[in-house]
């Protein structure tokens, strides 16, 4: 096993549903050529107002963060899935898991 390699036993396996999909550009990099955190914390934020507003019917904000994880770095190329679970609604809060997964996309020959 290479350092390259992932241990597939590490990477949690989706759950919830398919929320928001997307394709990592080179528009979305930094001045590294990299895509930033930042950048994915955005869309998860997105797919988790798409949750809560569906669940809540109407508006809602993002209030907190508990915590995330950046497992491995999202590549330029790679197709972003970010998939969201409702797991407690109360009166005046909903709270939600958002997994964020995501693959190379296959190189095509011209």
């Amino acid at each position: 096993m290479t350092p390259l390699d992932t241990d597939l036993d590490d990477i949690p396996a989706p759950q919830g549903q398919l929320t928001l999909k997307l394709l990592a550009s080179r528009q979305d990099t930094n001045f590294y050529g990299d895509i930033p955190g930042g950048w994915l914390v955005n869309q998860m934020d997105q797919a988790a107002e798409l949750a809560a507003g569906r669940e809540a019917g109407g508006r809602t904000a993002t209030v907190a963060i508990e915590s995330m994880d950046f497992l491995s770095p999202v590549r330029v190329g790679s197709m972003v899935s970010v998939y969201t679970q409702v797991q407690e609604i109360g009166h005046r809060r909903l709270t939600a898991a958002i997994l964020k997964s995501d693959r190379k996309s296959p190189k095509r020959a011209l």
